[in-house]
């Protein structure tokens, strides 16, 4: 199945999508996620199968790196 992982950005705007196939709706999610936490500028994302939602995510504050200091890998 095909679903889109859009990432929403601190102002609500949209700051890309991308494409997951998965089999089930709980691949997707473990999917999304794993891409979510490549996005450092999103807060959230939606993961969408056509006009269906299949899981909404927001954190309130995500860490920032701090300058001058190498970020964790």
């Amino acid at each position: 199945m095909q679903y889109r992982c859009y990432y929403i950005g601190a102002s609500g705007q949209l700051l890309g999508a991308d494409t997951i196939i998965q089999d089930s709706d709980s691949d997707a999610r473990v999917a999304a996620r794993k891409l979510f936490a490549q996005h450092a500028h999103a807060i959230g994302y939606e993961l969408r199968q056509g006009t269906r939602s299949v899981d909404v995510q927001e954190i309130s504050r995500r860490p920032r790196p701090q300058p001058g200091r190498p970020r964790a890998a």
